[in-house]
């Protein structure tokens, strides 16, 4: 029970505590959502509420981050990456709102996470952690939704490079732009208590 309270504490702090974007990144990374029970073509689909909200948030921080590196006439670290890290499917829509938000074509860079039922939040981490590019990393940004942001903590912990190696920043979606209702919280807590039973995560984040 105490691990559930804990839990709703994080959940609490989460959703309310201020969004601080890097001043510099090497990549951004968009995790994608994907509900098998939805309907209508897969343009249609993909373009849900929670990518829309997901890339926008992203491109805002890319923007950020290279409009910075811009001003200041750095050339190090250079302009982020803009990943998308998807169902094979979805990939090409992706891709698609990242360019509408202004997202450069020649810094997207995709992510193919299988097809559904296969691809989850563990994979996507996965082909995170085994990316070439993103293995030579200092500091990696990943975009999710806020109420996604606990497990994605501790998925991380199980995947990537111990902080020594490579930092990263787990941003979620501020709850104004994409606002949920609380069965959302209490469905993501049963699935940490149940991986992190499994071992498939980690009880505790790194950070």
């Amino acid at each position: 029970m105490r691990f559930e309270e804990n839990l709703l504490r994080e959940f609490a702090y989460t959703i309310t505590e201020p969004q601080f974007l890097p001043h510099r990144t090497d990549a951004v990374i968009i995790l994608d959502y994907f509900n098998p029970r939805s309907t209508g073509d897969m343009a249609f689909r993909v373009r849900n509420r929670e990518n829309l909200a997901r890339v926008r948030f992203g491109a805002r921080i890319w923007h950020y981050v290279a409009d910075k590196a811009k001003k200041e006439q750095q050339r190090l670290p250079p302009i982020p990456f803009f990943y998308l890290v998807g169902l094979t499917l979805a990939l090409p829509h992706l891709r698609q709102m990242a360019l509408s938000e202004g997202i450069p074509d020649y810094i997207i860079r995709l992510l193919d996470n299988d097809a559904v039922g296969i691809g989850n939040t563990l994979t996507q981490l996965q082909l995170v952690a085994s990316d070439p590019t993103l293995k030579r990393a200092k500091h990696i940004t990943i975009v999710s939704s806020s109420y996604h942001v606990p497990r994605i903590r501790r998925t991380a912990a199980t995947c990537l490079p111990p902080d020594a190696q490579m930092w990263h920043a787990i941003l979620g979606v501020p709850f104004e732009e994409l606002p949920f209702d609380i069965t959302m919280v209490k469905a993501e807590i049963d699935r940490i208590i149940a991986y992190s039973d499994k071992g498939d995560i980690a009880r505790d984040p790194r950070h």
